[in-house]
């Protein structure tokens, strides 16, 4: 069976065409400054807090944060009230000095408070779903 699917295979080969030919194509005409359409610019960030789990990163952390000044921000490993990072409910921090809506899903309970995920929005968050 193998040798007729193989003699099959061969009865006949497709030309490849000519590779020196490439094929026609208008030249479009290059945009200069002002001439292209107002658009909106949406900017997503995420960051694994898991790289500043101490206090003394969270500050440089957020700094970094909000210069970037996303419209939507994923925290992943990140402390919720934890004592590792002094209590601080840290998702909620970054939404009020960002001026973000915030969900925090906690994937686990650790020391006093939780480690898990956090989505900021600027926009309001309508519905949250987290499963597990």
């Amino acid at each position: 069976m193998t040798v007729s699917i193989l003699m099959m295979g061969c009865e006949r080969s497709i030309d490849p065409g000519d590779w020196n030919i490439l094929p026609e194509r208008e030249i479009e005409d290059p945009q200069t400054p002002g001439d292209e359409e107002e658009g909106i610019t949406f900017k997503v960030m995420s960051m694994n807090m898991a790289l500043g789990t101490n206090a003394a990163n969270f500050q440089p952390m957020l700094e970094y944060i909000k210069e970037y000044d996303p419209d939507l921000l994923l925290l992943r490993q990140v402390d919720s009230a934890t004592t590792r990072a002094n209590k601080i409910d840290r998702p909620q921090v970054v939404a009020d000095s960002m001026g973000m809506y915030v969900f925090f899903k906690k994937n686990f309970d650790y020391q006093t408070g939780g480690f898990g995920n956090a989505v900021l929005s600027k926009f309001p968050i309508k519905e949250t779903y987290a499963r597990y």
